[in-house]
């Protein structure tokens, strides 16, 4: 279903459930629904979302559509660099809540820092010795994005090199979102059908 066909059913919802869907969506998606609907409709169903949900859809909002800001979600795992994989598989399991599709966890300086230094595919975290810390199995070296990034570069580099999810990170080092390949390929194809053959 399109995002606009999305928007129009939400808008002629019950207000309450409305934002109730929107809180269960991704906040990217979020954010796409809102942008089709009136300012007025938007703005009332946004401030009828709780606070948890209302501030992911809020960081993203500021970002046009077609940068890697626009495309990112907020949904996204990070660790720190200091934990064994044992103890990361662990912490994994006690999360209240996961984003749906976990591809990558992204390793971060110390506790309570969005400072990435590097990031270790979930498979790759499954198979690796549970005794090790971060810094001995995390990939240091890996392909990101700037918020600003165009939104087709991101698909490219995505493509290019066969990736599940991409960071974006910010001038401060620090991991805003993350842009997943099903978001990638959709820009990647929308692009591509708008150019004559």
């Amino acid at each position: 279903m399109s995002t606009e066909a999305q928007a129009r059913i939400l808008e002629d919802m019950d207000e309450e459930r409305a934002a109730d869907i929107l809180e269960e969506m991704s906040p990217d998606d979020a954010v796409d629904v809102l942008d089709e609907m009136d300012d007025e409709k938007s703005e009332q169903l946004f401030n009828l979302m709780e606070d948890h949900e209302k501030a992911d859809v809020a960081e993203l909002m500021h970002f046009d559509n077609d940068t890697a800001g626009g495309l990112m979600t907020t949904e996204f795992v990070v660790f720190p660099k200091e934990l064994t994989v044992g103890e990361t598989i662990r912490s994994l399991r006690e999360m209240a809540e996961t984003p749906n599709m976990i591809y990558y966890l992204y390793v971060v300086e110390e506790e309570d820092s969005w400072k990435i230094c590097g990031l270790i595919s979930l498979r790759s975290l499954i198979f690796a010795d549970p005794t090790k810390n971060f810094e001995e199995v995390m990939r240091s070296e890996f392909r990101f994005a700037h918020p600003s990034e165009s939104a087709e570069n991101v698909a490219q580099t995505i493509a290019e090199y066969n990736l599940l999810a991409l960071p974006v990170i910010d001038d401060e080092g620090d991991i805003a979102g993350i842009v997943t390949v099903d978001d990638a390929m959709e820009t990647f194809l929308r692009h591509h059908r708008s150019i004559p053959a």
